[in-house]
Formats: structure tokens, sequence, C-alpha cells
């Protein structure tokens, strides 16, 4: 999905925004052994390349509808009229995933994880949960004629250790995450109708490289920009409805391609 806004309707679409990021997140699991449940992840997830070519579904995606299956890339097709002294605002908001794992410490002294533990009456479970991340890419329309805006982005990997009871002595929890990696590419183009329009194109893309050919999809998730959307905006300027353009526009509102994306435009409230 991406959600475009003109001026300052962001506070309005952003808390639409978070309610598709955390969807399925939050409410997963009922219980794990619901069927509709044991694959997670679905919505929003780009995929390092090298994986997904060897898995033989790179080409499959290029034209599936959004959500549908993983992908390495999302492209964002928008209209936009606006002066030479316009800025263009992206905030590209993801989920980096987190593995907690729940583990005990073994007769030698090392930890062993485990499934579950209750502590203190609360229980703790291993699980893969996830970090929200949100990156602002801000460019000059003018710059944006002259060639595209391109940058790239990085989530660190880490980890994390909670104590459990006092000083550790009924276990801990680890959270790991892996390093994600993406590149951010704006560009424009001049549209050919009645009045000044141009065509706005956002462009996301997986460059992790790391992860092995043969490696699960549990494997692949760990270096995947999951439940990926973006909000987009224009200062010194407006878009127009791909849904609903005008007669005029409507032409150049066909031509627009979106893939893996859904623009839904917004405007103050």
């Amino acid at each position: 999905m991406a959600v475009v806004a003109a001026g300052t309707g962001f506070e309005s679409a952003r808390a639409v925004a978070d309610a598709v990021l955390y969807e399925g997140h939050l409410l997963y699991p009922y219980r794990r052994s619901s069927g509709k449940n044991r694959v997670r992840w679905q919505f929003g997830v780009l995929a390092p390349l090298p994986w997904l070519e060897a898995t033989g579904s790179a080409g499959a995606t290029e034209t599936c509808v959004a959500g549908s299956a993983d992908a390495w890339h999302q492209q964002t097709d928008c209209l936009m009229q606006a002066t030479d002294k316009a800025t263009v605002e992206v905030w590209l908001r993801f989920l980096q995933l987190q593995h907690r794992s729940v583990e005990v410490p073994g007769p030698d002294g090392s930890f062993q994880a485990v499934d579950a533990l209750d502590v203190d009456d609360q229980r703790h479970l291993t699980f893969d949960e996830a970090v929200p991340k949100e990156f602002h890419v801000v460019a000059a329309l003018r710059e944006l004629h002259r060639r595209p805006h391109t940058v790239e982005i990085t989530a660190p990997g880490g980890e994390d250790v909670e104590l459990l009871g006092s000083g550790g002595e009924a276990g801990r929890v680890v959270r790991r995450r892996w390093p994600v990696a993406a590149t951010v590419r704006l560009s424009t183009a001049t549209v050919d109708a009645p009045s000044p329009l141009l065509r706005l194109r956002l462009i996301t893309e997986n460059t992790a490289d790391s992860v092995a050919a043969e490696a699960p999809r549990a494997d692949a998730l760990r270096t995947s920009l999951v439940a990926t959307h973006s909000l987009l905006g224009v200062r010194g300027g407006s878009f127009l409805s791909l849904l609903d353009p005008p007669a005029w526009a409507a032409h150049a509102a066909k031509d627009c391609r979106n893939v893996h994306t859904f623009p839904v435009l917004a405007a103050a409230a």
C-alpha cells in the first residue's frame, strides 16, 4: 500500500498506515495451532532477490496482486501537479523481524532454548516478533527533474538480553535481529496532458544478498522488509486521484503502473 497526501494530511494518513503496519502482527496468534496462522508475515514482504530467484518465484511476483506473494520490490506511480519549488517527501515504513528466544540455564552453565517458560506468574514464549522501522526521504522537485534521487537504507541487526528471575537464575529472553538493506528511488516524468502534469515514481527494493539460496522462508524473512508501505507527500503541489481522475488526466492515470502497491489518496481532515 502507498498513502499519498498533500500538505498537512499526514497525521490522518499515518493513523490508517499504522493499522496496516500492525495488522496480523499484533493479532497473531489467536492460537498457534490455528491453520490460518501457520504462515506468518504475508503482507508487503520484500524478500532478498537472490533467494526469490533461487525459489523460482522472482518472475512470478512481477505482476501479482499486491500482498498475494513475496516480492523483492515495490513500485508506486502517482500523478502530481506542482511547481519547480515543490518538495517531495517519503516515509518508508516496515517491520524488521526479531526472534524472541526463551532460554534456561543448563547444567554446564550454558543456556538452552525452550518453547515456553513460566516465571513469577508470567508465561514467556519463544516467538518471532517485529520492530517497526521508518525512514524519511526528502527530494526537491527541481532536482528530480534532472536525475532520480536514490537513498540506501539500512536497519542494523542486534541482540538484547532480558534476564528472568533474580539475577537471571530462572532464565533469559534473547531478542535477535538481522541487518536489513534497501534502496529507495524517486523519479519524475512529464506527462502529455492538456494541463501541466507529472508522474512521480517511487521504487523500493530489498538489496540484501546474504541469505542462502536453499534457505527456508523463515530464514529469508530475517533479512526481509515486512508489511512494507510508504507515505508520500508533496509541499507546493497536489496529487490527482488514480481511481477517479479528472477527464483530462484519465489516460495518464491508466498509464501509471503500480507493482505490489495500491495507492490511496488522503487529504487533511
